[in-house]
């Protein structure tokens, strides 16, 4: 990693931060392959303050803000006792957002952020780590395949109005 990277969790007093990260970096993900009427419902429904606290808020998740050299490059979302259907039946922690800014991208932050969830599933018990990758977002499928995640299903999700298939991914931390 470049400079000097932080990982801290994030609480209801980093709602700024987070939100602007949030809206930023799904923007620079996934604008240029959805509708600018899709992209502006879901941002305002999933990051508006209201939705973002009641998230923070709630016992099973965690967000950690990432810092590098004091300025916020990127954040993660965890859900601690996530474990999915189509898994074995074994604890399992869900790794529901990973984004850092594109101009960070390519200093190995994301890279960072995962052994930092991976290190952290396993502190919480947990032998599995899973999450849903959207199935055109190839160059996040390559970065969790290059890190041993395996595909076991999908499911939908709903970018404002467009059902979108979300590919299933876990590795397993302890086998």
């Amino acid at each position: 990693m470049s400079g000097n990277l932080e990982i801290r969790r994030a609480y209801a007093s980093d709602m700024e931060v987070l939100r602007a990260l949030s809206i930023q970096t799904f923007s620079e993900t996934f604008s240029a392959d959805n509708t600018k009427e899709n992209m502006e419902r879901y941002l305002s429904e999933a990051f508006n303050e209201e939705a973002l606290l009641r998230e923070i808020r709630q016992p099973d998740t965690l967000f950690f803000l990432a810092f590098e050299n004091a300025l916020p490059v990127g954040y993660l979302k965890l859900r601690v006792d996530a474990p999915h259907d189509g898994l074995k039946p074994v604890p399992a922690m869900e790794l529901e957002r990973i984004y850092v800014l594109k101009t960070h991208q390519q200093k190995h932050i994301g890279a960072g952020l995962l052994a930092y969830s991976q290190e952290l599933a396993l502190s919480f018990g947990c032998v599995a780590l899973w999450l849903g990758v959207w199935e055109h977002n190839l160059k996040a499928r390559g970065f969790y395949e290059s890190k041993g995640f395996a595909n076991f299903g999908s499911h939908v999700f709903m970018l404002g109005t467009d059902p979108q298939t979300d590919l299933l991914m876990v590795k397993y931390l302890s086998e």
